[in-house]
C-alpha cells in the first residue's frame, strides 16, 4: 500500500502531468459548454414543430423585440 502511494506522489510531483490535467480539464468543460449551448440553441428544430416550437429561438427572440431605432430609444441607450 505504501508503494501505491510512493507513486502516486511520484506522479503528482511532475509538472507536466499537472499541466496536462488542467488541459483535460479546460477542455472537457469546453465540450460539455459546446454540447449545452448547441442542445439549447436546436431545441427548436423543424422536427419539432409537433411539440409547439414553431421556429428557431434566435427568431422569435428577434421578431419579438425588433422595431425602429427612434430618438427616444437612442436616449434610453445613452444612458445605459
Amino acid at each position: 500500500m505504501k508503494i501505491i502511494k510512493f507513486e502516486f506522489e511520484k506522479v503528482l510531483k511532475n509538472k507536466i502531468v499537472i499541466g496536462s490535467l488542467v488541459i483535460s480539464f479546460i477542455v472537457l468543460l469546453g465540450i460539455f459548454f459546446v454540447g449545452y449551448n448547441y442542445s439549447q440553441f436546436k431545441m427548436s428544430e423543424r422536427n419539432n414543430v409537433n411539440k409547439g416550437f414553431p421556429k428557431n429561438i434566435d427568431t422569435i427572440i428577434s421578431q419579438k423585440y425588433a422595431g425602429d431605432f427612434t430618438d427616444k430609444t437612442r436616449y434610453f441607450l445613452c444612458w445605459i
